[in-house]
């Protein structure tokens, strides 16, 4: 039987154009984007689940050195920006320690069994370099379960409150920079979203 990640991945796999074409917006994403080039004006930074390096868009143009990881090479094969693409998983980063000066990991962790979680943060760290900052968003709630949404598999997420995943980014040896909460709309009207978003920085 595929585990849970194994199957969000065949999800996105299956539906990587349709998925692609309904997440083509930065809008949304560009005061975090603005609060995190505070931090980290320049460098090397991984988007860590990129999945079609819709957020290149972001970094590109302001001069950053930008890598795209996915687990679904589907989707890291529509991208439309050229931009270095790598296919790998989060839990194993095919990256040698303090590769990055930073890492932008959007909507990507959430995918992530609450279990896995540490490992994951774990793999952030190695990868980054010791003054690195991390921008990391998940969604608001308090379980984690297979979601079928638009598809007809299920995509697992894991929801956290801001305690719960502000006391994993601790036991992590993260340091919490920022903490905000955004809300709006990814298909409106039906799918309202409060996003839990954190600047961090190795402890």
């Amino acid at each position: 039987m595929a585990s849970l990640l194994e199957q969000t991945i065949r999800t996105y796999s299956q539906n990587a154009a349709h998925f692609a074409e309904h997440h083509t917006n930065t809008e949304n994403w560009q005061p975090m984007f603005d609060r995190f080039r505070t931090y980290l004006p320049s460098g090397r930074v991984l988007d860590l689940g990129s999945a079609h390096c819709r957020d290149g868009q972001l970094f590109v143009p302001a001069g950053y050195e930008y890598i795209a990881l996915d687990a679904c090479k589907e989707l890291l094969d529509l991208a439309t920006t050229p931009v270095q693409r790598v296919q790998g998983n989060i839990l194993s980063l095919p990256f040698a320690n303090q590769t990055f000066d930073g890492v932008w990991a959007c909507a990507s962790l959430l995918h992530i069994p609450k279990k896995d979680l540490r490992q994951s943060l774990a793999e952030i760290k190695r990868v980054s370099a010791s003054n690195s900052c991390y921008f990391i968003s998940i969604k608001a709630g308090m379980h984690e379960k297979p979601v079928r949404g638009a598809y007809a598999t299920p995509r697992f997420f894991a929801f956290y409150t801001h305690d719960e995943f502000s006391n994993q980014l601790g036991m992590a040896g993260m340091t919490i920079l920022e903490h905000y909460n955004a809300y709006f709309d990814l298909r409106p009207p039906d799918n309202f979203t409060v996003w839990l978003c954190y600047l961090c920085r190795p402890a």
